[in-house]
């Protein structure tokens, strides 16, 4: 199964430790592959602006010196569906190198009662004059020492063709996979847009009409709305939802806004929004503090946003939800779910492990 110029494409890119990103716009024709021909890693500062930037960024969580924002510069593309020989050979022609191609993973899994314990202090924090909500999360280690990366990419690209999937590979930091539904900032002809993603539960075979959604996935789903609404403020913009959003076999309450495109940079002001309180919690730097105290893992690109820049795709930014870091013979899962002072920590535990399943139905 699969390409095999594509296979030997990728691992000729670890071998010589170049950067290197396979990705599928949501609801595009063809795959991309980029490739970077040296191996020094273009670290762009926090909040530095993408207007004459092109290629490929990748923004973490928080920055830090470990895992900073980084813009892969390709030297090579190519849609995966007319990749030639020629490829490959230029990618062969860079130096082989002995450097290891994959940093460990330093993340701390959890147990589902220390989990639970964990969450419950979140939640009492809340309950007590904390922030409104604040995103918990949670990694899952998988031995894999057979999987194939470039493999399960493809199988994530048939599986889920409306949801922006990627392979990427970043020399001495790592390499990541995932299928992201939720959109930052995509440019498109006419105009940009934005979304306000939240509120989770599980697609039983029921038709998409007949879904309801209880209070505290609806008041979620709000807070992350009125955060977009107030630093849209000045922008005209056209707003539509929430309405239910089907992402493999679960749903999510989804609200989109529209906004003109004009002289100014909007993908820029969109960037800003990060992190939303679809993924860190409101009001943001409270939500942020309480995170980094009680989750015990770096989160690392997880919940950063990633997406290719001035391309001929033009600017497409997403969240980095439904993704992993993919070790030499283990998988790392990072998964997690918004929490309110209404939270119920079982439930809390499955929607997570409903949320693994995009990436474990491919493993």
């Amino acid at each position: 199964m699969g390409n095999s110029l594509l296979s030997k494409s990728w691992e000729a890119c670890l071998q010589r430790q170049l950067p290197a990103v396979l990705y599928h716009l949501p609801g595009a024709s063809a795959q991309n592959i980029l490739v970077q021909t040296d191996s020094k890693l273009h670290i762009l500062n926090a909040g530095a602006s993408l207007e004459e930037k092109t290629g490929f960024v990748l923004a973490p969580f928080c920055e830090s010196p470990e895992f900073p924002t980084v813009l892969i510069q390709p030297d090579l593309t190519s849609s995966i569906e007319a990749l030639m020989p020629e490829f490959l050979a230029q990618v062969e022609r860079q130096p082989l190198t002995d450097t290891a191609t994959i940093s460990p993973s330093s993340s701390v899994i959890l147990d589902k009662a220390t989990y639970l314990k964990e969450l419950g202090k979140m939640i009492e924090a809340i309950q007590n004059g904390g922030p409104q909500k604040a995103v918990f999360s949670r990694a899952m280690s998988i031995a894999a020492p057979a999987f194939n990366p470039v493999e399960a990419f493809e199988k994530l690209v048939e599986k889920y063709p409306n949801a922006f999937t990627y392979l990427a590979f970043l020399p001495g930091i790592g390499c990541w996979m995932g299928a992201t539904p939720e959109v930052l900032a995509l440019e498109k002809r006419t105009h940009w847009e934005t979304v306000a993603l939240a509120g989770t539960q599980r697609l039983n075979g029921q038709p998409l009409h007949s879904i309801e959604w209880g209070q505290k996935e609806i008041h979620e789903q709000q807070l992350v709305t009125d955060y977009i609404e107030a630093h849209l403020e000045g922008i005209d913009c056209e707003k539509n939802g929430p309405f239910t959003q089907q992402a493999g076999q679960i749903v999510h309450l989804k609200t989109t806004f529209h906004l003109p495109k004009k002289a100014t940079y909007l993908g820029d002001r969109l960037r800003q929004l990060h992190p939303t309180p679809a993924v860190c919690g409101l009001p943001q730097q409270e939500a942020l503090q309480l995170i980094l105290q009680l989750e015990p893992h770096v989160r690392e690109y997880y919940t950063g946003y990633l997406g290719p820049v001035n391309s001929p795709d033009g600017t497409a930014l997403f969240v980095n939800l439904r993704c992993m870091k993919v070790n030499s013979n283990e998988l790392t899962l990072f998964v997690g779910g918004g929490i309110t002072s209404g939270s119920i920590p079982e439930k809390e535990w499955e929607e997570t492990a409903h949320k693994a399943e995009t990436l474990l139905a491919v493993i």
